[in-house]
Order: structure tokens, then C-alpha cells, then sequence
């Protein structure tokens, strides 16, 4: 009797909580409510994540923006700075 937990495939490519779930399951003979349960959980956890990206995302488009109107600003700036340090 080979099951799916004693892999060790299988251990280096899931989660532990994924694997003592499915574990779980096959103890209990209740594998595929243990499948459901696991996709539920992966399901929300892949929710949160794509609302959180956006928010990431435009978070550092402003402060690429915020560099490159700092580097402009400069870019005009000092060499005004150098020809009146040199005109004095």
C-alpha cells in the first residue's frame, strides 16, 4: 500500500501543511474532503494575494517615477549650481 504522503517526491514539492492534510485525508478515508478543503484554502490564499499586487505594484511605479523626477530635477539643477559656484 503506497500512499501519496510517504513520497519522496512528493515532500520536496509541497507545503507540510499540504502534505499532513493529504496525509490526513488517507488516514481518515476522506482524501478528496481533504483535497477540497486544501483548494479552498489556495483559492483564498491566491484571492488575497492578486488584490495585494496591485497595490504593490503601484506602489514602486511611484517611487521608479518619484526617481526619475528626482534625477530630472537634478539633471537641471546642478549644472546651474556649478556655473554660479564658477561665476563667484
Amino acid at each position: 500500500h503506497h500512499c501519496l504522503q510517504a513520497s519522496r517526491d512528493v515532500k520536496t514539492l509541497y507545503p507540510l501543511s499540504f502534505i499532513w492534510t493529504v496525509g490526513a485525508g488517507e488516514r481518515s478515508g476522506q482524501l478528496g474532503r481533504a483535497l477540497s478543503d486544501m483548494a479552498g484554502y489556495y483559492e483564498d490564499e491566491v484571492e488575497v494575494a492578486s488584490r495585494s499586487f496591485p497595490l504593490w505594484l503601484e506602489t514602486g511605479l511611484l517611487l521608479m517615477l518619484g526617481g526619475l523626477v528626482l534625477l530630472m530635477i537634478l539633471g537641471l539643477f546642478l549644472p546651474m549650481a556649478r556655473l554660479v559656484n564658477h561665476i563667484t
